[in-house]
């Protein structure tokens, strides 16, 4: 009998076999365990996503199915969520989402900002500069604002899983809270270079340092 127990045992999947020792081992337990869920920022969207990933112990023995990718976003529950503007741009573990027709559309009054966000977790890239950079590299950058398809409110900034149908347009510069308008300049500036489509943003006569695309200056169409 003691020899068909152990065969028995020894075909049964590790994961299955729970010990109710007294030694300590940290491998007297189940190998797959209840897990833990996270709920991320999703840095394209400002939506919220639920990823599960198992509780795991390699060293115990191979883990079933292998290991689930969890992004580098930042937590929903963050302490960013809800700051005003000011508060925002002043922590550096936190980033300004704007929205890209209000920052951008000539003689605009309205409030352009959606929220403040968490940054992506961990080591990012070493960037010069915001411009051209996509929404995975602007999240990581504390000096960082994304422009966003959506208009203010529409991401509730205390409730971010609450957020449909915002899309990331564009990566800027966090200070540079004004494009300007699309008129010429009076100072003796250097405009700045920029892409096709675009022109340089003017505000109290000098360049801003945006590129105001063409669709919101009705002198350049």
């Amino acid at each position: 009998m003691r020899f068909a127990l152990i065969a028995t045992l020894a075909i049964l999947p590790a994961c299955q076999i729970y010990f109710d020792g007294d030694d300590d081992d940290p491998c007297d337990r189940p190998l797959v365990q209840e897990g833990y869920s996270q709920r991320l920022v999703n840095p394209e969207t400002l939506a919220c996503q639920t990823f599960t990933q198992p509780s795991c112990d390699e060293a115990c023995g191979p883990c079933p199915g292998g290991a689930i990718y969890v992004p580098p976003w930042g937590e929903c529950t963050s302490p960013c969520v809800g700051l005003s503007e000011s508060a925002c741009m002043a922590d550096d573990q936190c980033r300004v989402a704007r929205s890209y027709n209000d920052y951008y559309a000539p003689y605009s009054n309205a409030d352009d900002y959606m929220g403040c966000y968490p940054l992506n977790t961990g080591p990012g890239p070493d960037v010069e500069r915001c411009e051209g950079l996509d929404a995975e590299q602007c999240a990581w950058q504390p000096d960082c604002s994304g422009l966003y398809d959506g208009a203010p409110g529409q991401c509730n900034a205390f409730a971010p899983e609450q957020c449909i149908g915002a899309q990331f347009k564009e990566c800027i510069t966090e200070s540079r809270t004004e494009a300007g308008d699309c008129v010429g300049a009076s100072c003796r500036q250097a405009p700045p270079t920029c892409p096709s489509g675009t022109t340089p943003g003017v505000a109290n006569g000098c360049y801003t340092g945006a590129c105001i695309p063409f669709q919101f200056c009705p002198i350049a169409n």
